[in-house]
């Protein structure tokens, strides 16, 4: 069976236009993809291509896409440059992935890797590990291509609190938008412990690593939140650890909840630590002041990671761009072994005096979410 195939001149532009309107909404910021000789300038859509399609690093070679956007167009390759416009069909289904015109699927391994892999299964301290040994969950690498409900059940998913007409709301292909609407689980006694379209996986294991990309997500009003939630065994939702990006400002016109003349509004992250008995520690990192009418760019891109190390929890930020350094938060000792991540939008029920919170109702948009064992 050939393990190539040939592209006619329309199936090429169609590729290509449609890798680059993928590339475009997914990385607002960056440049488009080029068409050049230099096949470096290629590096920026190989590893988006590769944040989708893990596994894909040895199909999506800088050179194939050199070949793809710029010796098989002849618009700007000059004729006697042009090269026969055959692809690995590894390469191709990497690329449609991408795109999202196929489903993910295992990519082709190399009869050396299956070799290797053989020899392996081979030796009996590992068929004695697969017969008996205990079974831990995949790393996860989502990257939001398809938010169809039942694609992310059989990808481990569940959806807590499912609320069909806002989930339906996904404005943008290739990442999911979460709304925060009103609910909470730091409630008071009348109010229910609910927040609509909390997204959740089961952890690797003990030792894991938690990572997700933000964006546009521009928090200005009190208690717009989006971003982490752990959760133990049994997925309480009094016992919980969550980490959110959001808003805290004062409240004009209200004696109820007015912050202190001279605090300023701020957008930062904050995690929240809930106990059995009722208690509440809160601990707030304000990031950057703002007017609540003029969203900071700098906050357009936040990255949140979670280092989980048994009891014990890192949290790290960073802004802008992919090769930006992670800061530390601070690390907090959990009370319970966590279990399971969730990954939430939402903006609380009442204030003090019981009256709605009143927040309007915004998208946060998660790009990806990336689970890894350690």
């Amino acid at each position: 069976m050939a393990r190539t195939k040939s592209l006619g001149r329309e199936e090429l532009e169609k590729l290509r236009a449609a890798i680059r309107e993928k590339f475009r909404k997914r990385n607002p910021g960056l440049k488009a993809v080029p068409a050049t000789t230099y096949k470096e300038a290629y590096e920026d859509i190989r590893d988006d291509i590769i944040r989708v399609v893990p596994g894909a690093e040895q199909s999506v070679s800088l050179i194939r896409l050199r070949k793809l956007f710029y010796y098989t167009d002849p618009s700007v390759c000059d004729a006697e440059q042009l090269e026969n416009a055959s692809f690995g069909k590894d390469f191709l289904h990497a690329l449609d992935v991408y795109t999202g015109k196929s489903r993910r699927k295992r990519l082709p391994v190399s009869p050396w890797r299956w070799a290797a892999i053989l020899l392996t299964m081979c030796t009996s301290g590992f068929i004695f590990w697969l017969a008996f040994g205990p079974v831990t969950p995949a790393n996860v690498e989502e990257p939001f291509n398809d938010t169809d409900p039942a694609r992310l059940k059989r990808e481990g998913w569940e959806i807590l609190d499912f609320d069909t007409a806002n989930w339906r709301r996904q404005p943008r292909p290739g990442m999911l938008a979460l709304y925060t609407l009103p609910g909470d689980y730091w409630v008071k006694p009348t109010e229910p412990r609910r927040i609509a379209n909390l997204l959740v996986h089961e952890l690797p294991g003990q030792n894991s690593d938690v990572s997700t990309r933000l964006v546009d997500f521009y928090p200005t009003q009190n208690h717009q939140q989006a971003g982490f939630i752990l959760f133990d065994q049994d997925k309480s939702r009094l016992q919980h650890v969550r980490v959110t990006f959001g808003f805290n400002g004062p409240y004009p016109g209200d004696p109820n909840d007015r912050w202190p003349d001279g605090i300023p509004a701020v957008q930062g992250i904050s995690l929240i630590h809930t106990y059995p008995n009722g208690d509440v520690i809160q601990h707030p990192f304000p990031l950057v002041e703002i007017d609540p009418g003029k969203p900071d760019p700098s906050m357009d891109t936040i990255y949140l990671r979670l280092t989980l190390r048994g009891k014990k929890c890192a949290v790290y930020y960073k802004t802008g761009f992919p090769w930006s350094q992670y800061n530390l938060l601070t690390t907090v000792d959990l009370d319970f072994a966590p279990a399971y991540i969730g990954i939430a939008a939402f903006q609380g029920w009442t204030r003090d005096d019981y009256t709605p919170k009143g927040a309007d109702t915004i998208p946060a948009f998660f790009d990806w979410v990336e689970v890894s064992r350690r």
